[in-house]
């Protein structure tokens, strides 16, 4: 081998075993930072599981407690008690213990006007708080072993403030209702109101449109402050008509469709039974022909009754209290027992 080949070797052996501890070098030094590294990666094995699993536990806590917050409002304003009770139940059925502490009933609105009422307005909100603790596994690398999630719901209790379906008679308090009294929609001729008799027209004048909206309910929206002109006359065919065809044959009595409950609440048994319906209150039915009257509230009630012949017809109701979640909310003025609620933060 001659010296300028001998050269080429070594130097080829040279940059051959350079490199290799190069690479050995370069290798250990990745271990090293591996070995940094392994506290962090586990931080962020940490923060995705246990970070996830604290967020979907606090998911069910929020709705155990709306779920919460919701049941007890029902039972006000009358019965703070029963709606303390409800809630704690409504938690735990849910999977989150709670107790009477956690929970909490006051007013938020005053009513407008309680003389119309057939209780004195109580309390109308009631709150709900809960927490739980939560047990981390990955998280315990960074010392972190637990953590607290909490939720809270507020809900207030308020009268139907609108809605459509809306029945074409009028309701008018004199000495205030009481659950589940019977009252008149539409009075028959003895009963004569100066030209009126309790009729209303929703959708428009005249005896096929008010046969129609009693058939249907009206398809109009009528909320709380809105102005209907009454329907004088005794409509009393259209009446006997439009209910004979809404309800059919349909025997349904009061209690099949209605249960009255011992804490002075009522529950709907048959909510798609054509004899419930809603009704507009007015301040006052008017004496003489067809006159604007302003919407004061709505009431929901069972039709018990209706008849007559000729031109004397007569329809009945008993008054239900009842909470309707799809209707318009508005806060607790003018009571007449059809009631909503509302989540509030």
């Amino acid at each position: 081998m001659g010296v300028r080949e001998y050269t080429k070797h070594a130097t080829t052996l040279g940059v051959s075993l350079t490199r290799r501890l190069l690479n050995t070098r370069e290798s250990g030094v990745a271990l090293v930072v591996l070995a940094l590294m392994l506290p962090v990666l586990a931080g962020m094995v940490a923060l995705v599981v246990d970070v996830g699993q604290a967020y979907e536990e606090r998911r069910e806590v929020q709705t155990a407690v709306d779920a919460a917050a919701l049941a007890g409002a029902a039972y006000l304003p009358e019965s703070p008690n029963a709606a303390v009770a409800a809630a704690i139940d409504y938690a735990n059925r849910n999977g989150v213990t709670i107790s009477a502490s956690d929970v909490k009933v006051y007013g938020t609105y005053v009513a407008s006007d309680i003389s119309l009422c057939h209780t004195p307005i109580l309390q109308d909100t009631i709150e709900v708080k809960a927490a739980r603790n939560v047990g981390f596994g990955f998280a315990k690398v960074l010392g972190i072993g637990s953590a607290n999630v909490s939720g809270s719901a507020k809900a207030i209790v308020g009268t139907a403030g609108g809605g459509t379906g809306v029945m074409p008679w009028a309701l008018f308090p004199v000495n205030g209702y009481h659950y589940p009294d019977e009252v008149t929609l539409k009075y028959a001729p003895q009963s004569n109101q100066g030209g009126n008799f309790g009729a209303l027209a929703i959708d428009g004048t005249g005896a096929n449109v008010y046969r129609t909206t009693i058939v249907n309910g009206s398809q109009r929206r009528l909320n709380i402050g809105d102005m209907v002109a009454t329907e004088p006359g005794n409509m009393s065919g259209p009446t006997r008509q439009g209910l004979s065809t809404r309800i059919g044959s349909d025997n349904t009595t009061f209690s099949q469709a209605v249960r009255v409950n011992s804490d002075d609440t009522m529950s709907i048994l048959m909510p798609n039974c054509p004899r419930l319906v809603i009704i507009p209150v007015i301040t006052a039915l008017p004496k003489g022909g067809r006159t604007d009257v302003e919407i004061k509230g709505f009431a929901q009630v069972f039709i018990t009754s209706f008849g007559g012949n000729g031109n004397n017809s007569w329809v009945k109701a008993r008054f239900v209290k009842v909470v309707d979640p799809d209707a318009v909310w508005s806060s607790l003025g003018n009571d007449y027992g059809l009631r909503t609620i509302r989540l509030a933060r």
